[in-house]
């Protein structure tokens, strides 16, 4: 079943912001690329599961303090258009 994923991840800004220099910034193609080959790799039964995985993964690789992740899947119910989850974790979340 296909999913369709957003993710926002938050940092302190200003370095990036001062230096208008990648390397101060969050790499989103990255981050994007990472999501993707989990998403393909895993075999997740739940949305929830793969949000919290998706977390995880963003925290863990990634300088950001929290991260915003929504799952969705369009095909789930033939009478929506879309159904899933969304969820925002810390670094304080991780165990």
């Amino acid at each position: 079943m296909p999913v369709r994923i957003s993710f926002s991840m938050t940092t302190d800004t200003r370095r990036a912001a001062r230096s208008d220099h990648l390397r101060h910034a969050l790499d989103y193609a990255r981050a994007a690329e990472r999501v993707a080959e989990l998403t393909r790799n895993g075999q997740f039964q739940l949305a929830e599961t793969l949000a919290e995985r998706i977390a995880e993964l963003l925290l863990g690789e990634f300088s950001c303090e929290r991260v915003r992740v929504e799952v969705e899947k369009p095909e789930a119910l033939p009478d929506a258009v879309s159904v899933g989850v969304a969820i925002e974790r810390s670094r304080d979340d991780l165990g």
